[in-house]
């Protein structure tokens, strides 16, 4: 079988001998076409093997990225949680009046658990009194109603604490 590059430089001897113009198409001929034949292409065993790898891997990830994007609303909401409670420690503090805040406004997921306990409070005091009858509320000289919030959904929990006695919100995962 002929390469390229010999055939480039048959056409350009040709063309010096002055044989005229010639008309070039690269053809194998048909025993080279019948043997390049098995080397073009996949075979359907070789296919169905990738799609089979492909599908297992696709089967093991896809839990891990629903941990992920579960995950990933809790922070969402627990960073939006601790968002609020920053502004409104700072409105008291620029207003001089005491305001109080509802935990659950800013948290917009249905599925995120949130209990509320006073600080020395018990977990079962907490889930005694429901955290629509709880509210955060801060003081003009910064201080407010300590308190712990926790988040949960699925296994996973975060708590942002209040401290009573500077107003400080703090976040951490439980």
């Amino acid at each position: 079988m002929a390469d390229r590059s010999s055939l480039s430089r048959l056409v350009r001897m040709r063309a010096k001998a002055g044989k005229g113009t010639m008309r070039i198409s690269w053809c194998p001929d048909t025993a080279t076409r019948r043997q390049g034949l098995a080397q073009d292409g996949f075979t359907l065993i070789e296919l169905l093997i990738v799609m089979s790898l492909i599908a297992i891997v696709y089967a093991l990830a896809l839990p891990a990225f629903g941990t992920l994007t579960a995950d990933g609303r809790l922070n969402s909401a627990t960073n939006a949680l601790h968002a609020e409670l920053r502004a409104a420690r700072a409105q008291a503090l620029l207003q001089g009046r005491s305001v109080a805040l509802d935990p659950t406004a800013g948290v917009s997921d249905p599925d995120i658990r949130l209990s509320v306990r006073e600080w020395g409070g018990s977990e079962a005091a907490a889930a005694q009194n429901p955290i629509k009858d709880r509210q955060v509320r801060f003081f003009p000289d910064g201080s407010a109603t300590g308190a712990q919030i926790v988040l949960s959904l699925d296994d996973s929990q975060w708590v942002v604490d209040l401290d009573w006695l500077t107003g400080k919100v703090s976040v951490g995962a439980r």
